[in-house]
């Protein structure tokens, strides 16, 4: 079985051609009320109701599954029942159903399909999908869901196809590589997972249209200069032209880079007048 392999289209239409998006067909579904939520999303609106980041908004709704990424049940033995898809998420998910009843959500691992074993272990034994402490986890696996601080639950590297790598062990210290390749110190109480999230492929995929961007909460983004000068300081005036020579955003602040050049010419003309007046 092959979850998430890359699926490419039939180019029946221009935008069709380059479209790739990862197979869900053999992913599971299940309906658990006490283990999701509805998810409301921002619109890109703060606590006030005031729109602080332009085109946000839209899109289906959506559930929000309740992924547990801590490491509470200890030494109880579980089974993957299922392989699933999060809307909220990269990864897929894995429902697991523990000996003594408890089921949750947790992070699936890459070749972890429904029906494997699963537990977090304080003894040795390095399985792919298995947790434990740092301090059991050999030097040189690849671990996901790694806790920043023992017992506050996993924070590091849970994005698709990302995974850290345990360098060495001294004492209760333990150095990390991060997927963005920066190295830390944790704690050896840490927990984390040993293997590489799963979606390997999330990487790979190209939505092709506007329509699947369109299902995700973006919406169309406008030229400033197209908009009314209410709404944009390029806005207004005859044709294509702008009444600001500086390019800004919608707030009226400069924009990346040009603030920098302005602030280099403003320096070079200074050190010219300066070396006329003080000659």
């Amino acid at each position: 079985m092959n979850l998430g392999q890359i699926k490419s289209y039939k180019p029946i239409t221009p935008s069709m051609r380059h479209v790739k998006t990862v197979n869900l067909s053999n992913l599971d579904r299940t309906e658990i009320n006490f283990l999701s939520k509805p998810y409301k999303q921002s619109s890109g609106r703060n606590n006030k109701g005031r729109i602080t980041v332009k085109g946000r908004g839209g899109g289906p709704k959506k559930n929000n599954k309740l992924i547990d990424f801590h490491y509470n049940q200890v030494g109880v033995p579980g089974i993957v029942v299922s392989v699933e898809f999060d809307c909220n998420r990269s990864s897929f998910i894995n429902l697991i159903r523990y000996d003594n009843g408890f089921l949750s959500y947790r992070l699936n691992a890459h070749g972890i399909y429904a029906g494997d074993k699963f537990i977090i272990t304080k003894n040795i034994r390095f399985d792919n999908g298995f947790s434990s402490e740092l301090k059991f986890i050999p030097e040189g696996s690849y671990i996901y869901n790694v806790e920043l601080r023992p017992d506050r639950g996993g924070s590091i590297a849970r994005a698709a196809g990302v995974k850290s790598i345990l360098l060495s062990k001294d004492r209760n210290k333990a150095t990390l590589k991060l997927p963005s390749k920066e190295i830390i110190e944790l704690s050896c109480n840490c927990k984390a997972t040993i293997g590489v999230v799963s979606n390997i492929y999330h990487r790979d995929r190209s939505t092709g249209n506007f329509g699947k961007a369109k299902k995700k909460g973006r919406r169309p983004s406008v030229r400033g200069v197209a908009k009314n000068p209410i709404d944009h300081p390029h806005g207004g005036g005859e044709g294509k032209k702008s009444k600001r020579k500086d390019v800004v955003n919608f707030k009226g602040r400069l924009k990346r880079g040009q603030k920098t050049s302005r602030l280099y010419k403003h320096t070079i003309l200074t050190n010219k007048i300066n070396k006329i007046l003080f000659q």
